[in-house]
C-alpha cells in the first residue's frame, strides 16, 4: 500500500488492528519485572557513601604519612571518638586543612583551631600493635610507629556502619595502606 497525495488511505483489515489489551498488559508486566530486578541489583546510596568515607579516611592517612616523610617530626591521625579524628604534628593537634576538605571548613576556623574530621554514619575502630589505639603515628620513613619510636607495627582500622564492617591495614615498615 502506498500513500500518494489525493488518495485516501484504505481501512485496516481485522488482522491489522494493532495490539490487543492482553498483549499490552503482558508487555507492561515484563517491563515491571525487568525494572524490579535492575533496581535490586543496583548498589544503594548508603554503600556509595560508606565507600566514599573510607576512601577519604585512607586519603587522609596517606596525606599525613606524606607530611611525616617530608619533615623530621612525626605526624599522626588521632581518633577522638568512634566517628571523629584530627591531625597531629609532633603530638600536638594541627590546624592542617585536609585534602578534599570544603574551603568553608577553613573559613569556619578563623582562630586556627585544630580541624576535626567527622565521618558520616560510620564508626571507627583502630588497633595498633603495642596497645596504642587512639592514634596512628608516622615517622620520617612513612612507617607506623609508637610514641617512643618503636617501628615494625601494623595498624588495623575497622569501619562499621549498618551495612557491615570494612577493614583496612597500615602495613608495618612500609606504611602501605590497603
Amino acid at each position: 500500500m502506498s500513500l500518494t497525495p489525493g488518495k485516501e488511505r484504505e481501512p485496516l483489515s481485522e488482522s491489522q488492528d494493532g495490539f490487543s489489551l492482553v498483549e499490552t498488559i503482558c508487555v507492561l508486566v515484563i517491563l515491571s519485572i525487568v525494572a524490579v530486578v535492575a533496581l535490586v541489583r543496583l548498589p544503594s546510596l548508603t554503600e556509595h557513601t560508606r565507600e566514599m568515607e573510607i576512601n577519604t579516611l585512607k586519603t587522609h592517612l596517606r596525606y599525613v604519612q606524606n607530611r611525616a616523610m617530608g619533615s623530621e617530626v612525626p605526624w599522626s591521625v588521632r581518633f577522638i571518638d568512634a566517628a571523629t579524628y584530627r591531625f597531629q604534628k609532633n603530638g600536638a593537634d594541627s590546624n592542617l586543612v585536609p585534602p578534599g576538605a570544603d574551603i568553608t571548613d577553613a573559613k569556619l576556623n578563623p582562630d586556627n583551631d585544630p580541624l576535626t574530621v567527622n565521618l558520616v554514619g560510620l564508626s571507627l575502630g583502630t588497633s595498633l600493635e603495642g596497645g596504642l589505639s587512639d592514634r596512628i603515628n608516622f615517622d620520617k620513613m612513612g612507617s607506623p610507629v609508637l610514641d617512643d619510636g618503636t617501628t615494625g607495627l601494623t595498624a588495623d582500622i575497622s569501619v562499621k556502619d549498618a551495612a557491615g564492617t570494612a577493614l583496612f591495614t597500615v602495613t608495618a615498615y612500609t606504611g602501605f595502606i590497603e
